[in-house]
């Protein structure tokens, strides 16, 4: 046993004998207690003495124990919740330091949840493809995920804290909002919005209102679809309906109204009747024309779509040589030569007959455009991480803003020439898909009066 343990122990000991000895009455201790006094007032000074040591004591420890729970409290108060207070040997103090543990420790637990639920909050709106923004009641941004920073052409941290109306000037969003803060019920409306940077998006805002843990409203909350894609295809299917109608109404009507001439006699005269019936043929293939390159597009599409274009690796050159006699025949009757330039050993994973009709595809039409006696050039070279097919021509070039839409169904630079050539409109889209469908991407130069230069780029082994 130590020595502070058994002072500990006895202490109570000693201040109750030298308070027993200070209380002794006079009488007992005989007729002359005149000595014994300075015994008492010893005793007394002495008691005082213990009792003054004893409380200063104590009160040290107190106090010690007292600035060690101050300064967990302060490291409490600054985040740091991972140290406990030593367990001191007075149970009146060893429950107040048990205590403080305890309530940084579950302090702790509740802060580490917390933070566990606003990560996975903001894990949720960073993965969100919609856009999320939150406004309080004075219309000032609260929240803003990357998607919605994204879709009003915004940064996060440049627009937190500022109002809605700073941030993007839109009025039909900032309607839906007050809408929402006034009334305090769902709204729902579709935008149109402009970019900083000239786009335009079209998205379907759903505003709802914000409520705080006491269930008082607080805000609005605005999530936001981006509807652009969505509308560009019913642009794109729109547009696509109409060509095809357009395309086929003119064989067909064609076809319809020289058969009616047949029957109303023209039949009789052998020499009409043999022109109007080659008319009628030449429709005819038009029409099994456009349907065929119609069914070609839609199976590679739809290839592309389910990944069931089988890719194999194979020699370009073959490719390319094969693509050129297809065509040859059409050259020589105009008198074009058709120059190929293509190393032996350049092999790439492709489908040899789809590649084959894309590259034919360009050959017939750069022969077309080309006067004749000129020379179309097809090649084939690495360029960087990635091989490049040129089909160059010399022929009337394509005007700079027709550039952007060439590779479109049934878009044409010259619609009357290219109907008398027998063009369909969906050649260089089939050239387009079949690329895409190799994983690569297509291109063009071209200018008015100096040729056009059409590219099939296509990754590397």
């Amino acid at each position: 046993m130590t020595r502070k343990r058994l002072f500990r122990q006895l202490y109570p000991s000693y201040l109750f004998v030298a308070l027993a000895a200070a209380a002794v009455p006079l009488a007992l201790l005989g007729p002359r207690p005149v000595p014994w006094q300075g015994v008492a007032a010893a005793s007394v000074a002495f008691a005082a003495a213990v009792a003054a040591l004893g409380s200063f004591s104590i009160a040290r420890r107190l106090g010690r124990v007292l600035s060690q729970v101050r300064q967990m409290l302060e490291r409490y108060a600054q985040g740091d919740l991972g140290h406990k207070l030593p367990t001191p040997d007075p149970e009146e103090f060893a429950a107040l330091v048990e205590a403080v543990n305890r309530a940084g420790a579950q302090l702790d637990r509740r802060i580490g949840e917390l933070m566990r639920q606003r990560n996975e909050r903001e894990a949720v709106l960073a993965s969100m493809a919609e856009g999320v923004l939150a406004v309080d009641r004075d219309e000032r941004l609260i929240s803003l995920n990357h998607a919605g920073a994204e879709l009003i052409g915004a940064e996060v941290e440049h627009a937190l804290g500022r109002s809605l109306p700073e941030v993007v000037r839109n009025p039909a969003l900032q309607r839906l909002v007050s809408d929402v803060l006034d009334r305090q019920e769902s709204t729902a409306d579709e935008i149109e919005l402009s970019l900083h940077d000239g786009q335009q998006r079209t998205l379907h805002a759903q505003g709802s209102v914000l409520y705080d843990s006491a269930e008082k409203p607080i805000g609005a909350l605005v999530v936001l679809h981006d509807l652009t894609p969505i509308k560009r295809l019913e642009n794109v299917r729109r547009d696509f309906v109409a060509n095809v109608s357009h395309e086929l109404k003119t064989p067909v009507t064609s076809i319809k109204g020289f058969v009616e001439t047949l029957l109303d006699g023209a039949v009789r005269d052998p020499a009409e009747a043999d022109r109007f019936l080659r008319i009628i043929a030449a429709q005819a293939d038009r029409l099994q024309a456009i349907l065929e390159d119609l069914l070609t597009l839609s199976r590679v599409e739809e290839g592309t779509e389910k990944m069931e274009i089988a890719l194999e690796p194979g020699n370009l050159k073959d490719v390319l040589r094969a693509a050129v006699q297809v065509c040859q025949p059409k050259a020589d009757e105009r008198h074009i030569r058709i120059e190929l330039v293509c190393d032996d050993g350049l092999e790439a994973r492709i489908n040899p007959v789809l590649l084959e009709q894309a590259v034919a595809n360009l050959i017939d039409n750069a022969i077309k455009y080309s006067p004749p006696g000129q020379t179309v050039r097809v090649e084939a070279h690495r360029v960087a991480t990635e091989f490049e097919i040129r089909v160059e021509d010399h022929g009337c070039g394509i005007g700079r803003e027709h550039l952007p839409r060439i590779f479109e169904r049934f878009y044409r630079v010259d619609k009357a020439r290219s109907r008398e050539l027998g063009g369909t409109g969906l050649g260089l889209a089939i050239v387009k898909h079949i690329v895409q469908a190799h994983g690569g991407r297509t291109t063009v130069k071209s200018a008015l009066g100096e040729g056009s230069t059409f590219c099939i780029h296509l990754p590397r082994l």
